[in-house]
């Protein structure tokens, strides 16, 4: 039918599917990477739509980011959510191929008069977003991981080699959910193009350090 019935992700999210790497001390599984692998080979061997969807969430999703640069107060905020629900990762666009040092999506810098960061602006487009729809409009994953640009003028962006990682909640103002994707070969799966206009981002939702945001996206990679 390439939809899942909805009670799948509630008894996923009650058998520990979400928090499959995170540590038991956090409340997770606390799976090492090979028992983690074995998990998704027997997913796969029964659907290849939900391992692609655990795959996406517990590899490079929101999860990773969290768990390994973020504070213990990002930590408490996000972790008890992530582990409940799918999350999804914003990396990938349209013109970039290959290349995604060279993506569009920006963060500009808000300062107040003395030079402290108020919080960012998030704009740009990213593709091929696993796990971001439920249906046409309505996300499926309640966090985004969004890797973007962070710069202080919009024309610094195409030089900028300032990445910064954010957390960001798929109902936020500004996030747009576009229709869902198909693919051959992977039917089943949530995905989509999501658009990021003038997102107001605070500062408490930037993972790791500015600068950081690309290696945090390559080591979850």
């Amino acid at each position: 039918t390439r939809d899942f019935p909805p009670g799948l992700f509630v008894d996923l999210a009650e058998l520990g599917f979400f928090a499959l790497k995170i540590p038991e001390s956090e409340g997770g599984r606390g799976l090492s990477q090979v028992a983690y692998s074995h998990i998704i080979e027997l997913a796969n061997s029964y659907s290849t739509a939900v391992g692609i969807l655990l795959s996406a969430d517990n590899t490079i999703g929101a999860k990773f980011p969290v768990m390994n640069y973020g504070t213990p107060e990002q930590k408490s905020r996000y972790l008890p959510e992530l582990m409940q629900t799918p999350s999804a990762f914003c990396f990938t666009e349209k013109d970039v191929g290959s290349d995604p040092a060279r993506m569009s999506t920006y963060a500009l810098r808000i300062k107040e008069r003395l030079g402290k960061i108020k919080g960012y602006i998030l704009t740009g487009e990213k593709w091929y977003i696993t796990n971001a729809v439920w249906e046409d409009g309505k996300p499926l994953a309640k966090y985004l991981a969004v890797v973007a640009k962070i710069v202080d003028d919009r024309e610094q962006v195409a030089k900028s080699e300032c990445f910064g990682m954010f957390i960001i909640r798929s109902d936020a103002v500004g996030v747009e959910i576009g229709p869902r994707n198909k693919f051959c070969g992977m039917r089943g799966i949530y995905n989509a193009t999501v658009k990021f206009k003038y997102v107001l981002v605070e500062p408490s939702e930037l993972i790791g350090q500015e600068g950081q945001g690309f290696k945090i996206a390559l080591e979850a990679l």
